[in-house]
């Protein structure tokens, strides 16, 4: 039993590879290592960006990185013309779930400022703008270069939202199945980062960031328990990409505690600044409080001098006016003596002594009037 058991698979096996190749039937099998040697060497090298885009959309290219020679033969290679370019463009349009284009740009993406990458963000930009899935107003704006932010995080969340059962083809195409719309979803979305990153540049953090909140936290969201998160970790078959994963968001931690410790180091200087400037807030109200009691007293002070002064103003106004009525009465009294005195000597004959009588009392007078304001000033 255990030598039929064991003739049974490699007979099955044997008229597999006789099916699949029948130009193999009655040869010997080369060895394994020489096939894929000789398999290799029949691969043709691409000589041009035309030559590039056929093979990725109806060949097996399914190489990640572009040969020194292969990017020298393109950069001098005549460029796609018009009709060629339809033409390919009607080849990509069958990669209705994006997947042929996704790896385009990745190519494209690891070519950097050659001259070959302009090319190939050109033409995955034309096959992403004929895609259904691109037709939404919000991604069709980040296809045309808006440089907004808001614009990108929008457009990204739609593509990931978006119900690819109902998009439209063209030719009435049946829809997609359901393991199409998952690869075509996370496709374009992968896809729209790439443009992001091709055209206005976006680092590997953010990117990892949209993939892990528009697509793979939705289906990690299914394994609740401990049980079947460590299956799923322990069936994983690309560890690098975790491990990358991994490294990004230990990363990302580390620069969210470095934004929080500067941030808390910051909040700190604030806190001890605002500290300092209510001190001096404080010690300012108190001076500012002493000086207004200063001014309130200059200004009370002001205040009577100003009255003072204008009372001692009509006082001396009333003494003056007193002093002038006097001297005027003393001085009209003297006058007339003088005048009356002055008329007696003109007389014939003259009375001298009335004139020196008059003489004498009005210098008596005159007298008592000068030693008065001599006493009062």
């Amino acid at each position: 039993m255990s030598i039929s058991g064991s003739d049974t698979p490699r007979a099955s096996g044997k008229l597999a590879m006789e099916e699949a190749d029948p130009l193999q039937k009655g040869k010997s099998q080369p060895k394994e290592s020489s096939v894929k040697r000789k398999h290799r060497s029949k691969v043709p090298p691409v000589e041009s960006v035309s030559q590039l885009l056929r093979v990725m959309y109806v060949g097996t290219f399914k190489r990640s990185i572009l040969k020194k020679a292969e990017l020298s033969a393109m950069q001098v290679a005549p460029g796609v013309d018009k009709l060629e370019l339809e033409e390919l463009l009607a080849l990509a349009s069958s990669d209705r779930t994006l997947d042929r284009t996704r790896r385009l740009m990745l190519l494209g993406d690891g070519l950097g400022s050659h001259p070959v990458a302009s090319q190939i963000r050109d033409f995955s930009g034309q096959v992403l703008r004929r895609h259904p899935a691109f037709s939404i107003d919000s991604v069709a704006g980040v296809l045309r270069n808006f440089p907004d932010v808001s614009r990108d995080e929008k457009a990204i969340r739609a593509l990931s939202s978006h119900d690819y059962l109902s998009l439209s083809w063209p030719n009435h195409s049946d829809p997609l199945k359901k393991s199409e719309m998952s690869q075509c979803k996370a496709n374009a979305v992968c896809c729209l980062l790439l443009w992001i990153r091709a055209t206005r540049g976006i680092s590997v953090e953010s990117i990892h960031r949209h993939l892990q909140e528009n697509l793979w936290k939705h289906h990690a969201n299914r394994y609740e328990t401990e049980t079947k998160k460590i299956r799923v970790l322990m069936s994983a078959r690309s560890t690098v990409s975790l491990s990358i994963s991994y490294i990004l968001a230990e990363q990302q931690a580390l620069d969210q505690k470095r934004r929080a410790d500067a941030a808390r180091r910051a909040e700190e200087r604030a806190v001890n600044w605002a500290l300092k400037l209510k001190e001096e807030l404080a010690t300012g109200q108190a001076g500012l409080a002493k000086a207004q009691g200063e001014i309130d007293r200059l200004k009370k002070e002001l205040n009577q001098k100003v009255q003072a002064h204008r009372n001692e103003q009509v006082h001396l106004k009333d003494d003056y006016e007193k002093l002038r009525g006097r001297v005027l009465r003393r001085l009209k009294d003297e006058l007339s003596l003088l005048d009356d005195g002055l008329h007696a000597l003109r007389r014939k004959p003259p009375k001298v002594h009335v004139m020196v009588d008059h003489a004498e009392r009005a210098i008596d007078g005159l007298k008592r009037e000068m030693e008065r304001l001599r006493r009062n000033y």
